[in-house]
């Protein structure tokens, strides 16, 4: 092989080199970012506000009135 040939082979692994290291480097950093926002995500979850669900339609009105909400009834039937 001769010494152009040889310079070149040199800098293709040192490409491939510098590569592989911005690849490596790249997974590990979207891995991180993947983690934050699943972390992100559960604590959304957990701070949440969760519904309390009411079957009379006398307590529901009265908690609604006191706490000055909206009241949402869902009429269901299996006929």
């Amino acid at each position: 092989m001769n010494t152009s040939a040889m310079k070149g082979v040199k800098i293709s692994l040192v490409f491939i080199l510098i590569a592989g290291c911005l690849f490596s480097s790249g997974c590990t950093a979207l891995e991180k970012a993947q983690q934050q926002r699943e972390a992100r995500l559960a604590k959304k979850r957990e701070d949440s506000v969760s519904i309390e669900w009411t079957k009379s339609i006398s307590e529901g009105m009265k908690a609604a009135s006191l706490a000055s909400k909206p009241v949402m009834m869902d009429f269901y039937t299996d006929w």
